[in-house]
Parts: C-alpha cells; sequence; structure tokens
C-alpha cells in the first residue's frame, strides 16, 4: 500500500527530519519526518517502535541519495 494524501498525491518529498530514532521515557521508539506535496502542502509523519524504524531507514535512504531533500518519498507498507 502507497502512502497518498487525500488527494491521491503520492510524489512527497522530505523537508524535515528527526536526526535520529527517539526512545520515549516509556520505553517506545519514535521517529518522524515532515514531507511536502506537488503542491506545496505539508504532512507530518510519525512513526513508533519497529514502524520508526522502517521510517528511519527509509527516510535516511531517501536523504543520503540526494543532494537536496527534493527526492520524492513514497513510503509502503
Amino acid at each position: 500500500m502507497l502512502l497518498e494524501d487525500e488527494r491521491g498525491y503520492t510524489g512527497l518529498k522530505i523537508t524535515s527530519m528527526k536526526q535520529d530514532i527517539v526512545q520515549l521515557a516509556n520505553g517506545i521508539k519514535y521517529f518522524a519526518v515532515e514531507v511536502t506535496a506537488e503542491d506545496g502542502v505539508q504532512y507530518g509523519i510519525s512513526a513508533y517502535d519497529e514502524e520508526a524504524e522502517e521510517l528511519y531507514t527509509l527516510a535516511n535512504a531517501k536523504s543520503s541519495s540526494q543532494v537536496s531533500a527534493s527526492v520524492p518519498l513514497v513510503l509502503a507498507a
């Protein structure tokens, strides 16, 4: 399943992200990114535990393979 916004956009670009996975006080892992759709609308994506690790891996792979934060991000679940 592809992550898309309510208008069906799947070409999301990373515009901001946490530097690392955060361990919350209750022991749960947390990671978040901010993405921007093609029309400029911004969304926050938060993930916890195993999903935090998956989002971190995907976001870092996208950000390390780009010169700027404008490489399309497509999340699959």
